[in-house]
């Protein structure tokens, strides 16, 4: 499949070698992101082990629409009830631009629309919309007049790692403390010092790259809810992160 893997800016070198280094394929670089393939598996493995991304979305279908009309008919031939369950929650965000698709709350819901109508002829039950923590997360990237409606694999951001019980005051987020040690090749460092350690973020992302810990073994994430979702390769891949260890 193909898949694409977002970051912060200045980090698309880091995050390519980090997809390169877990097996992908096709791998290239883009503005904030970059763009790969793998297979089901490896999409697994790319939630987990990635330090530097922020999500993994994988594209669905790319068309025109230079109006509101024509992306309601676009994205209702996309195939969402092979894709999630009617019963789930939805959340749809907007990225990018477009010279004729303005109103990012009206591109929502014309996605909205398209996705509940087909749910509605087909299964007679629609899903519903939810802005926290929805069970699926749709991207909607427009660029100019060419629309990608993607699947968000991770669902909640992948800097969200699930060790931090408190937070301190504006702490760093964990995908950019990453990048920046992987910058400095911090993994092979024989220590690690800190001085201005607020929240310790730099420190316990430091460790889990020295002690090469997958930093996200232990979270949910939203590719958990697709109907192709296959429990016994997670764990499969779960179990070679922690022996890599």
């Amino acid at each position: 499949m193909e898949c694409v893997a977002t970051c912060r800016p200045g980090l698309e070198s880091v995050l390519a070698d980090e997809i390169r280094e877990n097996g992908a394929e096709s791998v290239e670089s883009n503005k904030r992101a970059v763009a790969f393939s793998t297979d089901l598996a490896g999409l697994y493995r790319m939630n987990m082990a990635l330090r530097s991304a922020i999500q993994v979305l994988v594209p669905l279908r790319t068309f025109t629409a230079r109006d509101y009309d024509r992306l309601y008919f676009q994205a209702r031939k996309t195939n969402w009830h092979r894709l999630f369950r009617s019963g789930s929650t939805v959340r749809i965000d907007v990225n990018g631009r477009s010279p004729n698709l303005r109103h990012t709350q009206y591109v929502i819901h014309r996605v909205k629309d398209a996705i509940v109508d087909t749910f509605r002829k087909l299964e007679g039950d629609r899903p519903s919309i939810s802005k926290d923590e929805p069970d699926i997360h749709i991207v909607v990237h427009l660029n100019k007049d060419q629309v990608t409606l993607c699947l968000d694999s991770s669902g909640l951001p992948l800097f969200k790692r699930g060790y931090r019980v408190e937070h301190g005051a504006a702490p760093i987020k964990e995908d950019l403390a990453a990048g920046i040690l992987l910058m400095g090749d911090a993994g092979k460092a024989e220590s690690l010092v800190d001085p201005m350690c607020g929240s310790g973020t730099f420190l316990f992302e430091g460790w889990m790259l020295r002690a090469r810990r997958a930093p996200n073994l232990n979270r949910s994430f939203a590719f958990q809810n697709w109907l192709d979702y296959d429990a016994e390769i997670h764990e499969r891949i779960r179990c070679e992160l922690r022996d890599a260890e």
